[in-house]
């Protein structure tokens, strides 16, 4: 039980670093693309899936690489919902 929690936590706190990424490329593709604010979160997603699905083969990552794309939809689902947060509400 106690290395099933710190293998979450630690697939929780690779997922809140994969969020900051997350939220640098969709930045980046946004303002590259000029993609609408409307497929933010859509593209913060993907973005995510796909980040999750490349550090699975980074050479210090243990997880399966379900582990990391799901990390990765978590990272997606955090950055989309930090820029809602981060909107002004007028």
């Amino acid at each position: 039980m106690e290395q099933f929690q710190s293998q979450f936590f630690l697939l929780v706190a690779i997922a809140a670093i994969l969020v900051a990424l997350v939220v640098a490329v969709v930045h980046v593709l946004k303002t590259a693309f000029n993609i609408s604010n409307r497929y933010a979160p859509l593209l913060s997603i993907a973005v995510g899936l796909i980040i999750g699905f490349v550090t699975y083969f980074l050479p210090a990552i243990e997880f399966s690489l379900m582990q990391m794309v799901f990390a990765g939809f978590i990272a997606g689902l955090a950055a989309c919902g930090a820029y809602d947060l981060s909107k002004v509400k007028k």
